[in-house]
């Protein structure tokens, strides 16, 4: 988070979600948002988020008698969008 004036905020920053079972199913997220205090009880923020891998791959059972199983992919496509408003009282 970066104050630009009293008033006005620029946020960055990385999401890592790993697996404690897999690691190769972590998830990365890029994140930035701008804020402003509108007065001392009140705000305005606005985010967003982006996953940075698209797709896994998986196979629905192992390999037997030598041949191998065919592999699926899954596309995960993601981004957030988020408004939020602050009021102090």
């Amino acid at each position: 988070e970066f104050w630009v004036a009293p008033q006005f905020a620029i946020r960055g920053g990385y999401n890592y979600y790993g697996s404690p079972c897999d690691w190769h199913n972590a998830q990365q997220y890029i994140n930035c948002g701008l804020g402003f205090n509108v007065s001392r009880n009140f705000a305005l923020d606005i985010a967003y988020t982006t996953k940075m891998k698209d797709e896994k791959q998986f196979t629905l059972y192992d390999d037997y008698a030598g041949l191998r199983a065919p592999v699926g992919t899954i596309c995960e496509k993601g981004s957030k969008l988020l408004f939020t408003m602050t009021l102090k009282f």
